[in-house]
């Protein structure tokens, strides 16, 4: 059995911190149009990639001991300098040190998620339950596209932005990240990512086109990133979503349990 302990979200939150800063890494390499930067702190690092990117906040902070001051004051300075809010994802497994500080300087909270774990069984299968949903590898050659899938199932208008499609291409092309794709009657209907790290499989950016909704494209996607971290050893299974969402639904019925539930606290300047 494994428990929802502080051993567990070092092992979830780390998973995110080394994604995040992997992708903003190669987003300022490849496309230095978006000022991307990061500033490791306290255990954890501080991304910056535009005000408005969903790659723009802190994650796995306090996670290794007690917060100071003095990194408080490095991460606000960080994203101060640059005109943005500090936003950061907050694990309360994190150091107690780090909520007293943030409480004190008055940050808000403006959103929870929960992280989900699913332990993988020696041996365990995942097939594929819904035959008229194929699920498949991209390659180098089909990243752009199937970033463009992806990024415009989370988009609320029909050409999705071009940096996000961006941040969701570099992020398939990390050191052990597979993308998905699923296909229904021969046309892209979404798509998801898995990422392997240290025998824990990280599944993120799931979406699906809204024409396909309501038709199992998620949970398909979930059982083949469940069969990539089986197939490479792997022991957990972890992702974040939004509380109550039908993306808790879908895990939840993979079998993933809630571990924790993070929280997005914000400092934002007059």
């Amino acid at each position: 059995m494994l428990f929802a302990d502080h051993d567990l979200a070092r092992r979830v939150e780390f998973i995110d911190v080394r994604v995040c800063t992997e992708c903003a890494r190669l987003l300022a390499r490849e496309h230095p149009e978006h000022e991307t930067t990061v500033l490791e702190v306290a255990g954890g690092c501080a991304l910056f990639a535009g005000i408005a990117s969903p790659l723009t906040q802190a994650v796995g902070v306090g996670l290794h001991g007690p917060v100071t001051d003095d990194d408080i004051d490095a991460l606000e300075s960080f994203y101060r300098s640059r005109n943005a809010p500090v936003q950061i994802e907050y694990c309360p497994l994190a150091d107690p040190s780090l909520l007293s500080l943030l409480t004190e300087r008055g940050y808000r909270t403006t959103e929870h998620s929960n992280a989900l774990y699913r332990v993988l069984g020696a041996g365990e299968s995942f097939e594929n339950c819904t035959k008229h949903i194929r699920i498949r590898t991209v390659d180098g050659t089909q990243l752009h596209d199937w970033a463009r899938i992806v990024t415009s199932g989370f988009a609320s208008t029909d050409e999705p932005p071009a940096e996000m499609i961006d941040i969701v291409e570099c992020s398939c092309r990390l050191k052990g990240v597979t993308g998905l794709l699923a296909d229904i009657d021969g046309r892209p209907a979404g798509g998801g990512s898995v990422a392997v790290l240290d025998r824990v499989a990280s599944v993120f950016g799931q979406s699906t086109l809204p024409a396909f909704r309501g038709r199992g494209v998620q949970s398909a996607i979930l059982r083949a990133s469940l069969a990539v971290g089986a197939d490479a050893g792997c022991d957990v299974a972890v992702m974040y979503t939004l509380c109550g969402s039908s993306s808790q639904r879908n895990a939840e019925r993979q079998g993933f349990r809630i571990a924790y539930t993070r929280s997005k606290l914000v400092r934002t300047w007059d």
